[in-house]
């Protein structure tokens, strides 16, 4: 539950009002706020005109209504009227997307145009939406962009070509040039531009200026995850306290990286100015809506540990500073949403850790009620309260129990102190018709409660007012054999319009069974006493199918067979016939007054044998892998044939061999026919003057798969040295390799090109459970060096971790070496090897068998081996 994203930001939330990538903007008026706007200005609304615009919209006709609005542009820029033009520009956006295919390309070349000619601070607006159009088109070609690489040469203009590299610098110039003369901005009342904005209750303080505006826009974008893709292995890294320091001490921090494409630290440093901007505002509303932001915005993205810690007693100590304004509330809102995240981490059966923060949750809400009961954060408050404070259980029980035995169930609950119950008993087949023809709950219990009750009791649970979730066993009382439902309620009245209730169906009845599927699509039932485990014999069985009766429009229920279970227990049914029609069905169990029909559905199909015949496959076998063209390809197959379970030669044997290309087009073929052996060979001409690459070798039977390529047998190889040594995190990691000829000579001045590329592990997670963050891999380096006289050579690099990974989960990291060694001769050969660096540097595995002879223990020795990472 997220409150706060759910009710404040649509407070503030201004939705430009017709543009079809879904632009939306916050927004403010006025408000009390320590920088002096602008006096708004009386700019025309060309209302008439619009209202004409709206109504070709409306009759369906995009051009008429797009000559009209180039009308009302082309008046608006002489005019100088930037609200208009603005609204002008956002219209003809919306009104091309309707019959333009290729419509953003276009208006990305438009808006281009009309920045270069637009004045302040309509020209900032624009760059705006170009930076938001440009992530559109992104998101409308995410899949094209993901599959280019990065460009090396400048990119041309047209955006269709380019890289994602090319189109983030692009987004982030233009939201930085939307944030150009903030003087300027920040003097502008957003007021000026209520005609392209849809203003919201009580949004009048959150977003004063139209540089607030701006700003939250470019903040949007730079935290979204989605759009940090392009990361360097210098990253931008929120990994120091300082981040969550009060706004006083932020908005001095010194931010600075190497990385130009961070949008978190572009994101931070906006959000910087904004806590700069508001810092003396006479009503901190503002000033607390950004800082919040930025708060979660750090918590997020923050790699240090403890920042969950950092994070609230900043809210804690921010709260202390805004405490006497109504904006002090939404912090106390997110103080306590963040205790009540933190009280689910709470392990009953391991510590009391985390036992009582749902109360302390309950408590901050009940300050801001007090403090400040109208204000939008204690409204908040009330909710989450009543969130925390709901009342929940939930009964699990045995379908099937044992007759004149206590019954056990386990109830989970949640602020509950007495619970009331009462047990019914019913005809299974009474039951069944009321859920079938009852499909809401509460109707449902509404009809269980008209059936009288053989018992009704209260049961008293433990509650110390911690607001978790509980688990308690209790006991039902011992019952004959039947079927039965178990009602429970909060309150004795069992009033399913006020109360919270509960419902549980299950049958009493000393008949177990035990099921299993025959070869030939039938079934072998084993009937036992459910208490003993002993065979039950003599036991009826009834089956019955069911089937939806359309014209009834009910399910239908007809008897398919009866059965006896034997001496020892057993009973089958066959498969149905050929001509039957499959269905599913349900047993009903009968012995000696003790009834019990099946939960289960099984599923009754016909049994069709398969026929058994010969099968022949060719084996194909050539006298290299890969060719060069014009090249003689020589093959050899085997063919052999199957019968059940044995294999034999098949001489004599004729077949035709087809050589395919790379298209799968027949280049040749010839007859062959086995010899006595059941073998035969021949030869091909790999293909000149065409397309190189895998072709196949075929028969009706079988194939074989061949390389046709130009190549040259390789001079020399080259080959890593082991790695000497255990490294450690942070520590430079020195790999040494060698290039060699294969006549034995050293390949000395080569070029050697390397780039390491990290991947990150788990070699301490067991099992299939659990949550363990997924990167993907990421180069962290590259360059370029020379071999020695003796053709070594020597890379070092810095085994720099993924610190948005947390510790605990004992991440290790796989470094990749990558290299292409280049002699004078200009032949290229690569090599790779592997590095594993972690925060611990063993690991220990334990040599135990699945199964230990218990005589034999005190013998046993237990294999430990350890290995570096």
């Amino acid at each position: 539950m997220n409150l706060r994203k759910n009710i404040l930001y649509p407070i503030g939330i201004l939705s430009i009002l017709v543009i079809i990538s879904g632009f939306s903007l916050f927004c403010v008026n006025g408000g009390h706020y320590a920088n002096e706007l602008f006096p708004p200005q009386n700019f025309e609304d060309y209302k008439k005109d619009w209202e004409k615009v709206d109504s070709l919209i409306g009759l369906g006709l995009p051009k008429s209504a797009l000559e009209l609005t180039e009308s009302i542009f082309i008046k608006a820029k002489k005019e100088n009227n930037h609200p208009q033009f603005i609204k002008a520009t956002i219209y003809k956006i919306k009104l091309s997307a309707d019959f333009n295919e290729e419509f953003i390309e276009k208006t990305v070349v438009d808006l281009k145009n009309e920045i270069s000619e637009a004045k302040q601070p309509a020209k900032q607006i624009l760059h705006s939406l170009l930076a938001d159009i440009y992530w559109r088109y992104y998101q409308a070609n995410r899949y094209k962009f993901l599959e280019r690489t990065t460009l090396i040469n400048t990119p041309k203009e047209d955006i269709r070509t380019w890289d994602m590299k090319t189109l983030m610098n692009k987004i982030i110039i233009n939201y930085y040039a939307s944030l150009e003369n903030p003087v300027l901005l920040k003097k502008t009342n957003l007021k000026d531009y209520q005609v392209i904005l849809t203003e919201e209750k009580e949004s009048k303080n959150f977003r004063p200026a139209l540089y607030d505006f701006l700003s939250h826009r470019a903040v949007d974008f730079f935290m979204n995850d989605e759009s940090s893709f392009v990361q360097p292995a210098y990253r931008f890294e929120l990994d120091k306290a300082t981040y969550f320091s009060q706004p006083e001490e932020f908005r001095k921090m010194d931010l600075e990286t190497r990385d130009s494409l961070s949008l978190k630290f572009y994101a931070l440093e906006i959000l910087q100015e904004l806590v700069d901007f508001h810092l003396n505002d006479t009503e901190p509303t503002a000033l607390v809506d950004v800082n919040l932001k930025r708060l979660d915005f750090v918590r997020n993205n923050a790699t240090m540990d403890g920042k969950d810690s950092l994070y609230i007693q900043s809210l804690k100590d921010f709260e202390k500073s805004v405490q006497n304004y109504h904006a002090s509330t939404e912090v106390c809102y997110e103080i306590a949403r963040e205790y009540y995240k933190q009280s689910r981490n709470y392990k009953p059966l391991l510590s009391d850790k985390h036992k009582w923060e749902a109360k302390a949750a309950i408590e901050k809400c009940e300050e801001a009620l007090q403090r400040f009961p109208d204000s939008f954060g204690a409204e908040n408050c009330q909710k989450l309260k009543q969130e925390i404070e709901k009342i929940n259980f939930e009964i699990t029980l045995e379908k099937e129990n044992i007759p004149n035995k206590p019954i056990l169930s386990l109830l989970t609950f949640k602020n509950l102190s007495k619970i009331h119950l009462r047990l019914i008993k019913m005809d299974y087949e009474k039951d069944r018709e009321l859920r079938q023809t009852t499909t809401h709950k509460t109707e449902l219990v509404k009809k269980y409660l008209k059936f009288e009750s053989i018992y009704e009791w209260e049961q008293s649970l433990p509650n110390d007012g911690d607001y978790q979730q509980h688990s308690a066993e209790i006991k039902l009382p011992s019952s004959l054999s039947g079927f039965y439902i178990l009602l429970a309620s909060e309150s004795a009245d069992f009033d399913p319009g006020k109360n919270i209730m509960s419902h549980q169906s299950f049958w009493v009845t000393n008949i177990g069974y035990i099921s299993q599927t025959t070869p030939k699509s039938g079934y072998r039932f084993y009937t036992l006493n459910r208490e003993t485990g002993n065979a039950k014999k003599g036991v009826h069985v009834k089956l019955y199918y069911r089937h939806y009766d359309y014209h009834q429009r009910e399910y239908q229920y007809n008897e398919g067979g009866t059965f006896i279970s034997g001496e020892d227990g057993y009973f089958e049914i066959p498969a149905l016939d050929l001509n039957a029609k499959p269905n599913s069905f349900f047993l009903e169990f009968s012995d000696q007054g003790d009834r019990f029909i099946t939960e289960d559905r099984f599923y009754h199909s016909v049994y069709s044998p398969r026929e058994d015949r010969k099968i022949t496959t060719t084996f194909f076998f050539t006298d290299r892998a890969i060719y060069r063209p014009g090249q003689t390809v020589y093959f050899k197959g085997i063919v052999l044939e199957k019968y059940k379970n044995t294999h034999e030669i098949k001489p004599g044997h004729k077949t035709t061999i087809e050589f395919l290309d790379v298209n799968y087009q027949k280049i040749s073929e010839i007859e062959v026919v086995a010899n006595e052996y059941g073998s035969f060979n021949g030869s091909f001409t790999a293909p000149q003057g065409g397309l190189n690459g895998r072709m196949t070798i075929k028969n009706q039977t079988g194939s074989k798969s061949i390389l046709v390529e130009e190549y040259k047998r390789p001079k020399f190889e080259v080959t890593f040295n082991p790695v000497e040594g255990s490294y450690k995190l942070g520590e430079e990691v020195e790999i040494s390799g060698i290039a060699k000829a294969f006549a034995g000579n050293s390949i000395s001045n080569a070029q050697v090109k390397y780039r390491i590329a990290r991947e990150t592990y788990y070699p301490w997670r067991f099992g299939f459970f659990g949550f363990y963050p997924e990167k993907a891999t990421l180069e962290i380096t590259n360059g370029t060096t020379i071999t020695n006289e003796s053709g070594n050579f020597t890379i070092i690099f810095e085994a720099i971790p993924d610190h948005s990974i947390p510790k605990k989960f004992n991440p290790a990291f796989n470094y990749t070496i990558y290299t292409d060694v280049t002699d004078i001769n200009n032949e290229t050969q690569s090599a790779t090897t592997h590095v594993h660096v972690g925060y611990k540097a063993l690991t220990i595995k334990l040599g135990i068998g699945e199964i230990l002879m218990t005589f034999n223990l005190s013998h046993y020795k237990l294999p430990i081996l350890t290995d570096r990472l």
